[in-house]
């Protein structure tokens, strides 16, 4: 069951980082695409609200990221012990994954506050833009293998 969750929400951060980053080479600040902006119509005022919940969880996942790397570090030292410690292997691959968690909430934290932000339809509409230019990214890697 553990097992699935961890896919579940790997899932989950995917589809946020892609829907993120998929629509605007920003940096993951896809409102500072020209074209997305304008389709959207989005205003200063939201704009500025965008960047200023962008600043504040970037902040807060780098804080957690750097968590998740001395985590990641702890469960390599447990691991490369001469001696297998299964009870404090478990126990550390726990805390990183609690660690992961975290970081997964916050990134899923912005991408709801975006959502408060845009509004419903503008929402709506950025999904489309994701979906049209993840088959246009498909059908582009798609001709390049032939």
């Amino acid at each position: 069951m553990c097992k699935w969750m961890h896919i579940k929400a790997v899932i989950v951060i995917g589809l946020i980082l892609l829907t993120a980053s998929a629509v605007g080479a920003h940096g993951g600040r896809w409102w500072d695409t020209p074209e997305v902006a304008e389709a959207l119509k989005l205003n200063e005022g939201e704009i500025n609200q965008l960047n200023q919940a962008y600043d504040a969880y970037s902040l807060r996942m780098i804080e957690i990221k750097s968590r998740v790397e001395a985590e990641q570090f702890k469960l390599q030292t447990v691991l490369e012990k001469e001696d297998l410690d299964e009870a404090a292997i478990n126990a550390q691959y726990n805390r990183l994954e609690e660690v992961r968690a975290l970081l997964s909430k916050e990134r899923f934290g912005f991408f709801v506050e975006a959502r408060k932000i845009i509004g419903p339809q503008s929402f709506h509409q950025l999904m489309e833009i994701y979906k049209e230019r993840k088959a246009k990214r498909k059908r582009t890697e798609s001709d390049s293998k032939q």
